[in-house]
Formats: structure tokens, sequence, C-alpha cells
């Protein structure tokens, strides 16, 4: 069952005024039965930051890299972390009861991996580790999975075979299914609204941070290097946030409301958001300055 909810018009964003943790994007999951080959649906005066090919250092503490920049266990080490930040998610907590949150990790482990595998630039997938005592970890630190919309975002097909199949087995029964469908359908528009009134962004799929990690500013590090990406691109951001923790987390990095959904009458509220290109945000400091 799907919540009514308006749409607002997105030529302009609403303002709605601690770890983050995003639920992510299954393209056609309601449709999977019917995939085959083929597509899917359908200068600023503020200079930003320069893009580099390099890792990104944040003193001795860190380091952000791409998946393009990293090993070839970067998949499973991102894929750990998401399904580890979303074992507590709202909407899953709600469906489940809260009685498997080690399935519900198992679960966004699998999206995340399919998300990645499916991802048609590794350059918009971000991996935040520090050093850890006692060897390496299994997990990264944040993980950030993004895509190009629409020139670099997966087709139906591509999702299909990069495991999305997989993914709807990892679900802990049937309501979990059924959240994820309603919740496809109720994402799909808003999406393709967006990219008809604000053309090509940077739509982030998962956001995640490990649960021992959380509390220590590094969600907001790696959000600050994928905005760098984005506004040396001149694009809008697009997401959205599994619960009101996660909501708060992204409007204080810029985000707008746009609209709430639920997977069903009665669970938690996600949030369709976006932030706006590096123009408008200078257009909008500008316009506040002369008040």
């Amino acid at each position: 069952m799907r919540t009514a909810a308006t749409v607002p018009a997105h030529s302009s964003f609403q303002q709605r005024g601690d770890v983050a943790t995003k639920w992510p994007v299954l393209q056609a999951a309601a449709e999977m039965a019917h995939a085959s080959p083929g597509p899917s649906m359908a200068p600023s005066v503020w200079a930003p930051a320069p893009m580099q090919d390099a890792p990104v250092r944040d003193g001795a503490q860190s380091i952000i890299r791409t998946l393009k920049e990293s090993d070839t266990g970067a998949i499973t080490r991102a894929s750990v972390c998401f399904g580890r930040s979303m074992r507590t998610d709202p909407t899953m907590t709600y469906v489940t009861g809260g009685r498997c949150p080690e399935r519900v990790g198992a679960l966004f482990e699998q999206v995340a991996a399919m998300c990645m595998r499916g991802a048609r630039d590794p350059a918009t997938i971000w991996l935040l580790e520090t050093p850890r005592s006692g060897g390496d970890s299994d997990s990264a630190d944040v993980v950030c999975i993004a895509s190009e919309y629409p020139a670099a975002y997966p087709s139906d097909w591509e999702l299909l075979r990069a495991g999305l199949l997989r993914v709807l087995l990892a679900c802990p029964g049937w309501g979990v299914v059924r959240a994820l469908m309603s919740l496809m359908s109720q994402f799909s528009t808003p999406k393709a609204h967006f990219n008809k009134e604000h053309g090509d962004f940077l739509y982030i799929w998962c956001f995640g941070t490990a649960p021992e990690q959380q509390g220590r500013g590094l969600g907001s590090q790696l959000m600050r290097r994928v905005l760098q990406h984005a506004d040396a691109k001149y694009l809008p951001v697009y997401l959205e946030a599994s619960g009101a923790a996660s909501a708060a987390f992204y409007r204080r990095h810029g985000f707008l409301d746009i609209k709430q959904v639920r997977a069903s009458p009665g669970a938690p509220e996600l949030y369709i958001m976006a932030r706006p290109r590096a123009s408008q945000l200078q257009q909008q400091a500008q316009q506040q300055g002369q008040q």
C-alpha cells in the first residue's frame, strides 16, 4: 500500500528544518520478472575546489578512495560496511518487528554489492577507511555509492545481472519484499520529475557509516568529498534518506526535502531529498546576504 503525499513543484526546493545511513534504490524491483535487455527509463561564478585524481587524505587518520582507485577487496569491504550500517534501519525494523537485524544487514550487503557491480562509473563510488589496530578490517568505515543520472545509471537488465535476484532472495520474508516494491514504485516518479526539471544529477544510492565509527565526523568527511565532486561538475545531488536521523544529517549538508513516503501505513517516513547545484547555492547565499 502507498502513503498519499503531495509532490511539491521540483523547480524549487522545500526547506525543512546522527549517523548517516541511506535507503537505496533498486530500480525495477517490482518488474524484475519482466526484465529484458534495453535501456532504463528513460557555468557557475562560484569556483569549487578542483577535482583530484589521487586519493584524498584527511590528515593521518583516514583516506578516501574511489572504487576505481581501490584494491580488489573494496567491493566486499564497502558492502559489509553498508550492511552493518543498515541493521537497525527504521523501515526494516518496523517491517520485521526488529526480530532479525543480522538478516537485514545481510540484505543490505547484497543491495550495496548489486549497486556497485551495476554502476557504470567506479569513480563515483567512494570508501573512507582509517587505520585500525589488529590488522586490516573486513569493513570500510564509510561508503558512498553514487551514479550520474541518467548517463551512468544502469539499466534494468544490468541491475538484474548485477545481483537483483540475490537481493530479493536475501529479503527476510515477504513483508520485506512487499515493502521494497512499494518504495521502489514511490521513488521512481519523483526521480524522473527531478531529472525533467533540473537535468542530470548525481544520485546517491547508498551512504552508510560502520556502527563503531559513528559520531566521529567521518560521514561528514566523506560527504564533503562527494559534494566537492558534484560541485566541480555543477550537478545537483539527489537521494532517499531512511529515517529522521539520516534526513537531519543530510540537511546539515545542504539537502532540502522534496517529498516523504512510507513503505506502508504506520511505517517510519523516508525522505526524498536533493541539494541544489553550486550555482543555485551561490545565488541563494547572495539573496540572503542582500536581505
